[in-house]
């Protein structure tokens, strides 16, 4: 940081975020510990991309069912990659089958919704925000899952069609089949459920209590009536006043102003848009001190309109 001319990057540091290696998160000597020296507020947050992909791997190492396919998987993908003329036949079977011939991956690629919020984990320019709603989108889907089979495998049982006591899978004869259980499909999930909660919603997380706070800053999930966003996030902000309160004295804030600004941002961004009045704002903006600070403007000069009135209609013009 240093030979790129950051000399002042700890005076401005409030968080960093590395995997669960000893040398980066350990107690003695790591590097969290060390960019924490002095620095209390600093957030050491493990990468959640990591966590996601921990807790999967637990999920799969506590279930003999996945422990089974992730192995099953693992061989058939071998086989496949290393094997052009397999490949060929395994699309020439696809194509007499009249099936769309996909080479198969490994065990992750196929855990569609874990895959989609791993990507969202590891978008440039991600925060906490996007980190927490991706969090509960991935769940809700997962809990949706379990009530009911997914697209892929609900077209897989619409093609097997019962005659005679055999099975067809578009009429091809199957010579193995049961009927369709998904009870141990749901036990599936309720592990993963389990394992991805248990790595990503540690209460015992010291950084969580701040990283949820954060979401106070998310206007689309501020309450629409006025008494209640009169009081929302007053204390989610005193949380972060008093954790980043040494730091936020060293960059030269007024603390003490924090909550009245709080409260007048809450009045300028929390206005329903069918309420907006651009006459009032345009007012109210102009008298807070931009006239004494815009001299140019003349007031009346030469009979025109004063330059009040000027600002508005140039607004009510853009609008």
């Amino acid at each position: 940081m240093n030979s790129h001319g950051n000399d002042n990057w700890k005076a401005k540091l409030v968080g960093g975020g590395s995997d669960g290696a000893s040398v980066n998160r350990g107690r003695n000597n790591s590097v969290a510990t060390r960019l924490s020296a002095g620095r209390p507020y600093v957030l050491n947050v493990h990468c959640v991309a990591h966590r996601l992909e921990l807790s999967i791997l637990n999920a799969i190492k506590t279930n003999p069912m996945l422990v089974t396919v992730q192995d099953m998987l693992k061989k058939i993908y071998k086989h496949y990659h290393y094997s052009p003329k397999a490949l060929r036949e395994l699309r020439a079977i696809a194509e007499s089958l009249d099936e769309k011939s996909v080479k198969p991956t490994n065990l992750d690629d196929l855990l569609k919704i874990v895959s989609i919020l791993s990507l969202q984990f590891q978008k440039d320019g991600a925060t906490c925000l996007d980190f927490l709603d991706s969090l509960q989108t991935a769940t809700m889907h997962l809990v949706q899952l379990r009530q009911a089979p997914g697209t892929k495998l609900q077209e897989l049982l619409d093609n097997i069609e019962h005659r005679d006591n055999n099975a067809f899978y578009r009429d091809n004869k199957l010579s193995s089949y049961a009927p369709f259980n998904y009870g141990p499909f749901q036990t599936i999930i309720d592990v993963v459920i389990d394992k991805v909660s248990g790595r990503l919603e540690n209460p015992n997380d010291p950084t969580k209590a701040i990283l949820q706070a954060t979401q106070i800053f998310d206007t689309g999930d501020w309450p629409r009536d006025r008494q209640e966003l009169a009081v929302y996030g007053t204390e989610q902000l005193r949380l972060m006043d008093e954790h980043f309160g040494q730091f936020l004295v060293n960059i030269g804030c007024d603390r003490g102003q924090l909550q009245q600004e709080w409260m007048q941002v809450k009045a300028h961004l929390g206005t329903p848009l069918e309420d907006y009045n651009a006459e009032r704002v345009v007012h109210a903006w102009w008298n807070g001190g931009q006239q004494e600070r815009r001299p140019q403007f003349d007031g009346n000069a030469n009979g025109q309109l004063d330059e009040e009135q000027l600002l508005l209609d140039f607004m009510m013009n853009v609008v």
